[in-house]
């Protein structure tokens, strides 16, 4: 049978980190940040595609002015293109 105090807190054993805290207040941030992501994942996953969106736009224009330049250059010294 395990002690119960494994699983709700209590202090740290014998070569734990001093920093990972284990009591009952811990837990409770802990589920308040996640209550808290869960809430703010939605947008921040919309911000993240909008953004990503952006950049990919600003990039296939960039990439479709420098190909126009290539053919027009190409066309005017009488290169074939590819």
């Amino acid at each position: 049978m395990m002690d119960s105090k494994a699983l709700v807190g209590g202090r740290a054993g014998k070569g734990a980190s001093a920093l990972h805290r284990t009591d009952r207040s811990k837990t409770m941030m802990d589920e308040i940040w996640m209550r808290n992501w869960n809430s703010g994942h939605d947008a921040l996953c919309a911000d993240l595609d909008r953004c990503l969106a952006g950049i990919a736009g600003a990039v296939s224009r960039l990439r479709r002015r420098r190909d126009l330049r290539d053919r027009k250059l190409r066309a005017r010294i009488g290169v074939p293109t590819p």
